[in-house]
């Protein structure tokens, strides 16, 4: 009997940053009673959210998972670096990957 853990696959990999993407941009948390929240608006980053790391949107917190993969899964060498930084939320998403992958 085999008692090592299944290996950690790419597709759970993705799920746990597109879980995380949603807490860091909080659309898992909107508050559609406040009139200036606006779900497209966020998904977009055309908006400020009060209480979000990141202001860039989903759209584009969904891109930088698909680099991240690309780059973790084929192993390319080199940094990540976020410019320009509002609360550090595609920061914090890039180190999770790192983690994720087991990357250092």
């Amino acid at each position: 009997m085999n008692s090592r853990p299944e290996p950690v696959t790419t597709d759970l990999r993705r799920r746990y940053l597109d879980l995380l993407a949603g807490c860091l941009s909080r659309d898992l948390f909107l508050n559609l009673d406040e009139p200036w929240v606006d779900p497209a608006d966020r998904n977009e980053g055309r908006d400020w959210p009060k209480g979000a790391e990141t202001m860039i949107g989903r759209r584009r917190l969904d891109n930088l998972i698909d680099c991240l993969t690309v780059v973790l899964d084929d192993d390319i060498p080199g940094d990540l670096v976020e410019t320009g930084v509002w609360r550090g939320g595609a920061t914090i998403l890039m180190r999770a990957a790192l983690a994720a992958w087991e990357a250092r």
